[in-house]
């Protein structure tokens, strides 16, 4: 849920957002 508008965020690189967990850190 959450982790689809952080997605858009990372650029929807990831599927779910994973991208944006791993590009923040």
């Amino acid at each position: 849920m959450i982790s689809g508008a952080l997605n858009i965020t990372s650029g929807s690189k990831a599927p779910l957002g994973v991208s944006f967990e791993d590009e923040t850190e």
